[in-house]
Order: structure tokens, then C-alpha cells, then sequence
């Protein structure tokens, strides 16, 4: 397939079509028909484009690329930059010619400055997905430390199908259903959501209509979870990035709580830990036995044969009762999950909110009447300041 090596200089790439303005040849527009062209590197170029241009280029580029094709760009890193000469640090040029070009002849000048923002930001608006960053080790300018290099893939052609399924309540937060309205369908995921008073039931029914259609990774989404494209992107990722994993979830705070909700259990202590080195999470994956449904990704390869079934069920206590000790569906399935040998994941980087009902109080004057939160569980409990009812002298 064909591939483009643009503002190539002196460094010239095997297996692609290097051009570069002093071989006669213009990076904008490009004199190649749309959709014929399968990767555009283009290495500290995009900055010598004016600002009003950027928009109109990253068009034409991707225009020009195959569906599924992709484009990497490598620009000046205007943040490090800028780090660099408030703390003094050396760099491999001087700072002045990072910001406005060597200036050796007429074309050696940068007409604009990026930064991660403005740069993700322009490939997002250019209908780029999957963006993510890319490392050169070819010793040309995409290697300098102030480098900054992203890729991105144009929608389209032969992609990982995958499919969002949720389990929701006849009424339903509408925040959650925006999430899911904005982030989906841009991704070209599908979404499919079943209703029912059993939620297990539900949820094992929407999985099983995906399993044999071609879909290799389903997205589990709770009614209350709040997320953006960022989150599902980099789940993607990770799941690429880590073919042993069969499941990954991303880091979620309890309801009504604030502990989050992932369990670690070591092979000292199989019962269960409850305190780990904060160091355990330095890692961006953690293997975990159990998690929640927020934003949790599986691979459909994962619920096979193996996956022993009922995939939810839930236990009453050892006295019959549905108190202390009973299971709920969703812990059985990591349990049952766990013990059939699938891999589970906490993305330790990766934090979706939680909708939750609160009760929000003005404080008392003398703060300013600073509001003041409290759960609904704090407050059928009796929880709550005493500033938040008045106080009744009751007369005789």
C-alpha cells in the first residue's frame, strides 16, 4: 500500500514516497486521488503551515487516506518548550529556532505552535479517531525530546467490531444516556440497551446476541456511569495493547461510598485484601478478581465454553436470608469469572464518574452559606448537620 514520508529532507524512508518542497514536490495539497493512500508520516511540517491553515491541511491529508488509514504527525512541543526556557534546560537547538524555524531560506519558518490540547484537538476536528502517541527512532526531528508526536486513524475500512450494551431502569439519569449518544455513534460502536427487573437476566441476554455476529469486544455500561470518547478510546487501546486480558475496568467510586469498586485478592491471603501499597498502582493495568459494569470492556472470546453458566446469579446467606453474607449477581460473575481462568484488569489511568443523588444544603451564615452535600443514604440515616433542620421551641 501506498505510503507518504512528507517534508522528508534529508532523511529519506524505505517503502515510501518521500516528499519534500526542495525536490519540487508540495505537501499541500497533495497530488494523489482520495482514499489511495494507507499512512501519511509527516515529521515537523504541520508547523510551518499559518494558523488559519491547519484546518484546510489535516482535511486534505485525511482525504487522501484510505479508511482505516493512518496519519502520524510530529510538531515542536510549545509546553515543553516553554518548560524548558523558564527552567533553563539545554535542548538540542536553540529554543528561538523550535519557535520560528532555523530561517536558512524561505521556507524554514513556523507559522504556528501546538501543545498535546491543541494538537489532539486538531485531529479530533479533522474526524480522526483512535489518537494516541508515536516515539521515531530514526534520529530526525520526531526523536527530539521536544517532540511532539501523535497518530490518529481515519474511520472506517476493516475495524474491530465492537458493540456497548446497557441494562436500564424504564426511567433513567439523562446525563448517562447523553454520554452515550455523544461517544458511541462517533466511534462507530454500536449501542443496544435491554429493560427488565432482572439485571443479570438482561445483561446476559445482551451479551449473547453479540457473541456470534463477528463482535470481538462488548462494552458493559451501567444507567448512572458518566464517560467521554477519551475513556472508551483508551480502553480500546489497552485491549489491544494487552491480548492476554480478557477484561478491563476502568477505576469507579462506589455509590453512596467512597471506596472504589475493583477487589485484589493475594495468593498470601486468598480472602481478600483490603490495604495495598499505594505502589501496586503504578502500573496502568492491575490485575483484579472482581470489578463493576460502568465501562468495562470484555472480549467476546472471553464467554465461552469455559465461562461456566449462569454468568449472574445471585446467593442468599447461609440462613436462606438476603442480609449480611448473600451474593449479588454481579459478584458471582467475577467469582465465576475468576475461577474459569479469565483475566480481569483495573486501568488504573482510566477514572469514569458515578451519577448519584445527593442533598445539597446552603451552610450556616457565618460560612457564607457555603453549600454543604450529603448522600440520600446519609439522610434517611439522620446524617446530616444540625444546621439543616430547624430546631421547633415547642410552647405551652
Amino acid at each position: 500500500m501506498l505510503k507518504l514520508n512528507l517534508g522528508s529532507g534529508k532523511i529519506k524512508l524505505d517503502g515510501y514516497e518521500n516528499i519534500d518542497i526542495k525536490d519540487g514536490r508540495s505537501a499541500f495539497p497533495l497530488d494523489y486521488d482520495s482514499e489511495t493512500i494507507s499512512e501519511i508520516r509527516a515529521s515537523h511540517i504541520l508547523e510551518h503551515f499559518g494558523k488559519h491553515e491547519i484546518a484546510d491541511v489535516l482535511r486534505d491529508w485525511v482525504d487522501k487516506l484510505l479508511p482505516g488509514g493512518v496519519l502520524k504527525i510530529a510538531v515542536p512541543n510549545f509546553k515543553k518548550i516553554a518548560e524548558k526556557y523558564v527552567g533553563g534546560s539545554k535542548t538540542d537547538h536553540p529554543i528561538d529556532s523550535y519557535i520560528m524555524g532555523g530561517q536558512t531560506d524561505q521556507n524554514d519558518f513556523h507559522r504556528s505552535i501546538f501543545d498535546p490540547h491543541t494538537l489532539y484537538a486538531h485531529l479530533k476536528n479533522a474526524g480522526l479517531v483512535d489518537i494516541s502517541t508515536w516515539s521515531s527512532d530514526l534520529g530526525d526531528c520526531a526523536s527530539y525530546e521536544i517532540s511532539l508526536n501523535m497518530m490518529a486513524k481515519k474511520p472506517g475500512g476493516l475495524e474491530t467490531k465492537i458493540q456497548a450494551i446497557m441494562s436500564m431502569p424504564r426511567l433513567a439519569f439523562t446525563d448517562n444516556l447523553c454520554s452515550a449518544i455523544k461517544v458511541f455513534p462517533k466511534l462507530g460502536i454500536g449501542f443496544s440497551k435491554g429493560t427488565g427487573v432482572f439485571w443479570g437476566q438482561v445483561l446476559s441476554r445482551l451479551i449473547q446476541q453479540f457473541l456470534d455476529d463477528g463482535t470481538e469486544y462488548i462494552i458493559t455500561v451501567d444507567y448512572d456511569t458518566w464517560y467521554r470518547e477519551e475513556h472508551v478510546i483508551r480502553l480500546l487501546q489497552l485491549m489491544a495493547e494487552n491480548p492476554n486480558v480478557d477484561a478491563i475496568v476502568p477505576v469507579q467510586i462506589k455509590r453512596n461510598n467512597e471506596v472504589p469498586m475493583f477487589s485484589i485478592v493475594d495468593a498470601d491471603n486468598p480472602a481478600g485484601v483490603t490495604m495495598v501499597p499505594v505502589s501496586r498502582f503504578d502500573n496502568e493495568l492491575v490485575p483484579i478478581v472482581g470489578g463493576h459494569f460502568g465501562l468495562t470492556i470484555f472480549r467476546t472470546s472471553a464467554f465461552d465454553d469455559k465461562l461456566e453458566k449462569p454468568w449472574f446469579q445471585a446467593h442468599p446467606n447461609a440462613d436462606g436470608d438476603w442480609g449480611e453474607g448473600h451474593i449479588d449477581e454481579d459478584i458471582h460473575f467475577w467469582h465465576n469469572f475468576n475461577r474459569c481462568g479469565k483475566n480481569a484488569a483495573l486501568a488504573t489511568n482510566i477514572h469514569i464518574g458515578h451519577i448519584q443523588q445527593i442533598c445539597t444544603f446552603p451552610g450556616p451564615p457565618h460560612q457564607n452559606f457555603k453549600p454543604v452535600q450529603y448522600y440520600l443514604n446519609q439522610m434517611e440515616k439522620g446524617q446530616y448537620g444540625s444546621h439543616c433542620v430547624p430546631q421547633i421551641e415547642m410552647k405551652k
